[in-house]
């Protein structure tokens, strides 16, 4: 009536959802930014009667307690209000059950807004029945989901993209795109509610079994293109890691040994090439132990166990993954898993010799089969195994024509790792120009071919270009930046020490104490991503 009697006249409305009026302007209210969260919750812990310490360690519980809980105000205000009987330190782990924690707010604000539950619970009472089903189903996602995913898994019988645009209007979901697929989610602290609603459900056993069948579907289909160039789907993948995380904790506590190792044996080139080696080992040696049917579930399981040990340092466990896998490979008929776990057993091979000729008998198998990418692996350990023995001039050609290969067959991955050992080379031979223009062209593939582990590498390899080029302070901040990569790099660590060991020494010849700190803490701050484009840029 207002605004049909004064056209020209501008409201500012607050509502759960929508008014739906002709020219209305919607602007979502978002959770508070991390600064502002931190400040509300020191604020009401002092309102509390709690002064906190401003210490670091503390301020970062603080954004730990402030990011749990979605950085929303209420579930904040509650939570600091906790503070009067519980330190931050004992406060975060109890938020794990925040519904039951986060109780008695003021008592003169509506009910409604005395507990989180309570707030919660009126916006679920609000909505259709349908919506409410849709609402619990949801719950059984991770990390969010596509459209595709809700209706495979949560649709029957419901309207799911009418149901997914209600609950976005009335803000119970958030809105996720990213690179232009539409996906939603829900904050942490509205899943926890909808989780205990979906546990009462009688369909909640159904529904988390479809979630698993439906992220193992995704994840077959993403394992043929991971054996080489990977394209688009090491993204898609890392969009949904927490579904399929969840899918196989899913999987592995229903005992079934099938599920879990045909997830895992699909995975463990994604955990590979995203330097989720720790978690990867983890997940590949439980698959191991799930079931011991000869299976090739099991077979490919034992091949992703090989190359997660080999790449963790722990080599006598890769031999055994490798030799069981070999076994079974061969009882199954499966010429090229035999073919690749002979290729495993080069790596950890006491004996060069013997080696050489492992990685020569899966070379030739792999062209047999047609599998060009497999075969340019091997040649490439097989160029580092004649370096070894002493046969620099067969190493050099064999690299060389690795990266012919991978070039005319287009595969991007192996060129880019082609393009930073013949960096390395150059750089023994101090041809620093060579190497830094190889090593930029190979770090720009190898970062948006999102493989985390070469270009970590191709870090360590461009600080050394840099060091002995008259770049010294920029090195400096390379290597801090692959330190803190931490255990994500495995056992890559060890393969560039010495390199940055002879790194490190022309940098401390050149910059003193301060600006050598002034870089290194610089490096600590920056992702990979950050550090490749320091790289490129200098």
């Amino acid at each position: 009536e207002l605004l049909a009697a004064a056209p020209a006249l501008t409201l500012l409305a607050t509502s759960r959802q929508p008014l739906r009026l002709y020219g209305e302007q919607l602007y979502r209210v978002q959770p508070l930014d991390p600064a502002t969260a931190a400040t509300l919750f020191l604020e009401r812990a002092r309102a509390a009667g709690v002064e906190l310490e401003r210490d670091e360690p503390t301020r970062a519980t603080i954004a730990e307690i402030c990011r749990r809980l979605d950085r929303l105000p209420l579930a904040i205000e509650l939570a600091a209000a906790r503070t009067a009987l519980l330190s931050p330190d004992a406060l975060l782990p109890r938020l794990d059950a925040s519904l039951e924690l986060l109780t008695d707010g003021p008592v003169d604000h509506p009910e409604r807004q005395q507990t989180l539950r309570r707030t919660l619970a009126w916006s679920y009472d609000a909505l259709t029945r349908e919506d409410q089903r849709l609402f619990a189903r949801l719950a059984v996602f991770a990390g969010g989901w596509s459209v595709e995913a809700a209706d495979a898994v949560c649709g029957a019988g419901l309207d799911v993209v009418g149901g997914l645009s209600s609950l976005l209007d009335k803000s119970l979901l958030q809105s996720l795109t990213s690179d232009g697929e539409p996906r939603q989610g829900m904050l942490e602290t509205i899943r926890e509610y909808a989780g205990e609603l979906l546990t009462e459900a009688p369909e909640a056993e159904e529904l988390r079994r479809r979630h698993v069948d439906y992220f193992l579907a995704f994840a077959d289909s993403a394992e043929p293109s991971l054996r080489g160039s990977p394209g688009p789907w090491l993204e898609r993948l890392e969009l949904d890691h927490d579904n399929l995380r969840s899918a196989l904790d899913r999987a592995e506590a229903r005992g079934d040994a099938e599920r879990t190792q045909r997830l895992a044996g699909a995975l463990w080139r994604f955990w590979y090439l995203r330097g989720y080696l720790t978690e990867g080992r983890l997940r590949l040696e439980r698959a191991v132990s799930a079931g011991a049917d000869p299976t090739p579930a099991r077979a490919k399981v034992l091949l992703g166990a090989a190359v997660m040990a080999v790449n963790t340092g722990a080599h006598e466990l890769a031999r055994l993954r490798a030799e069981e896998g070999r076994a079974l490979h061969r009882e199954l008929g499966d010429a090229w898993g035999e073919a690749y776990a002979e290729f495993m057993l080069g790596h950890v091979a006491n004996d060069r010799v013997a080696a050489r000729l492992l990685y020569e008998r899966s070379i030739r198998v792999f062209r047999e089969l047609g599998d060009e990418h497999s075969a340019l692996l091997a040649t490439r350990h097989l160029a580092w195994t004649y370096a070894e023995l002493g046969d620099a001039e067969r190493a050099r050609a064999l690299q060389e024509e690795n990266l012919v290969r991978a070039r005319a067959t287009g595969n991007e991955r192996m060129e880019a790792s082609m393009l930073g050992v013949l960096a390395e080379d150059a750089l023994r031979e101090g041809r620093v120009d060579d190497a830094a223009s190889l090593l930029r062209d190979s770090l720009a593939l190898h970062s948006r071919l999102g493989d985390v582990l070469d270009a970590a590498v191709d870090l360590c390899r461009f600080a050394a270009a840099l060091a002995a080029g008259g770049g010294a302070a920029t090195a400096a901040t390379l290597l801090a930046s692959f330190d803190a990569l931490g255990d994500d790099v495995g056992a890559r660590r060890s393969s560039v020490a010495d390199l940055n060991r002879q790194t490190l020494a022309r940098i401390h010849a050149v910059l003193d104490d301060a600006a050598f700190s002034a870089a290194w803490a610089r490096g600590l701050t920056l992702t990979l991503y950050e550090a490749v484009a320091t790289a490129l840029e200098a």
